[in-house]
Parts: C-alpha cells; structure tokens; sequence
C-alpha cells in the first residue's frame, strides 16, 4: 500500500514539473531577433531580441535578460555602445532592408542613455572645384577612433561632445575641429591644396677668363 502511494506522488510530481516547465516555456515573451536567415550573432556577451510587440531588447550568453525589449530598433553593441531608436520604420535599400529614423542615441551595457554621444556625419570637398574627396583621414583625436571618407566624400563617425576632430588628406591643409552637437552633425568639409613650392632657378656660373698680353 504504502509502495502504491509513493508511486501516485511521484507520478504526480512529475506531472507538475512538466506542467510548470510548460508554464514557464509558454511566458517566454520573446524570439532571437533574425539575422542573415539565422538566429542574431551576439556581439559583446549581448545578443537582440524581439517582444511579442516588435520592440527589440538583449540577452546574455546564458538567456538571462539584460535589457528589456524597448526600441524600435537597435543595432548590436560596439565599442561598449548600442546605437538605437525610438521612433522610425523599415525600408528597402535593394536586397536588404534598412532601418529609418530622425531620431538616434546610445545606449551602454546597462541600458542607460548617453546623450554626449552622437553619430558625426559629413562630406568632404577640394575647396577649388567642389569635387568630393576620397580617402580622406577622419580622427577623434580625443579618443583615438579613425575612419576614412567613401568615394562620394562621406563621412561617419561616433564621437563625444568636445571632442577634437582632425582632418587631413595628402596635399591639402589639414584641419582641427572642436565637436558641438548644438552647432551641427553633419559637416561639410572644404580643404584647400598645400601651396605650391616654387623652387628658385640656379643661376648658371660662368668662368670669365681674362688674357695678359705680355
């Protein structure tokens, strides 16, 4: 008798572990943000998630949540930093789609905002004849970060509010700039040519030989 009801319970017990390990199964809120036909790859112990309602948080390596689904959209962290958004819609950009909004910040490891930094961006052109110039060096001389411009003469970079930009290509003046998002963030960059260096001509040397007519 007493073997029977040992039995019962653990029949019973192993239903309940079933049902509350269902339970459990059935209260996950979210999915594996989708990436390249698969499961997003985790960048910095994080990877992306999306809530029943299309926002976008992160997990760690271990399921654990770390940053509650809230964005509309969110790009994997970098450098320490997420850069996402509140606000926007998908669009078409040929094969891929693409994120679109006017409204961007960052976010740390943690969650919280960091207003003081934005995402510079610019276009650099030869001062003479507005052409576009490419390969052009972008530092942050602040801290340490560097880019070049594309072909069209575009820029893009992270940086902090204060920040000391330079920007410099093979035989132009470069140029120092102090980094305010108050006064811009986008930049259109004019870089005048190093002037000429005009070497003076050697004036030729002649012997004059002088006869004594004895």
């Amino acid at each position: 008798m007493l073997r029977y009801i040992y039995v019962s319970i653990m029949i019973i017990l192993s239903f309940m572990s079933l049902f509350i390990m269902a339970s459990s199964c059935s209260k996950k809120t979210y999915h594996i943000y989708q990436f390249d036909n698969g499961d997003d790859y985790f960048c910095e112990g994080l990877q992306r998630i999306v809530n029943k309602e299309g926002k976008i948080g992160f997990t760690d390596s271990l399921s654990n949540m770390a940053i509650e689904p809230s964005f509309a959209f969110a790009f994997p962290f970098e450098d320490g930093y997420a850069k996402v958004t509140d606000t926007g819609k998908s669009e078409s950009a040929g094969e891929h789609m693409m994120w679109v909004s006017d409204s961007w910040y960052y976010i740390d490891h943690n969650g919280n905002t960091h207003p003081e930094i934005f995402e510079l961006k610019g276009i650099v052109f030869d001062s003479t004849d507005g052409s576009p110039l490419h390969q052009t060096s972008v530092k942050d001389l602040t801290h340490y970060k560097s880019m070049v411009s594309k072909k069209d003469g575009t820029f893009s970079i992270r940086v902090n509010n204060g920040d000391i930009i330079n920007i410099s290509i093979d035989g132009y003046y470069p140029q120092s700039i102090k980094v305010n998002s108050a006064d811009s963030v986008y930049w259109h960059i004019f870089m005048k040519k190093v002037d000429s260096i005009i070497c003076p001509k050697l004036q030729e040397s002649h012997e004059t030989a002088t006869l004594i007519n004895n």
